[in-house]
């Protein structure tokens, strides 16, 4: 079986007591699984996304093909957005 192994004061140990295990495990998927509010997309529909970039590097109509291409059941890439989110852009 795998041993599981945490932190404690800057030490590497290797859980061995099943409450040890339990106590990795729940630390662990504490900070994997945390509740998310959708509050900070609730202003996203006031925002005119026009008047944000001055960047000239992307055409609007290659934007809207590129997102309405991507697939949206994949995880972030590397701006941790999730192409779902992408995907609603107006």
């Amino acid at each position: 079986m795998l041993e599981l192994h945490d932190t404690k004061d800057g030490e590497i140990f290797i859980a061995n007591s099943e409450k040890e295990k339990s106590e990795v495990l729940a630390t662990f998927f504490k900070n994997v699984f945390t509740e998310e509010t959708d509050e900070n997309f609730d202003n996203m529909e006031n925002i005119n996304f026009e008047k944000i970039s001055n960047d000239d590097k992307f055409k609007p109509e290659e934007m809207d093909k590129l997102l309405k291409e991507l697939n949206t059941r994949k995880s972030p890439g590397p701006c941790q957005v999730y192409p779902i989110v992408m995907s609603k852009l107006p």
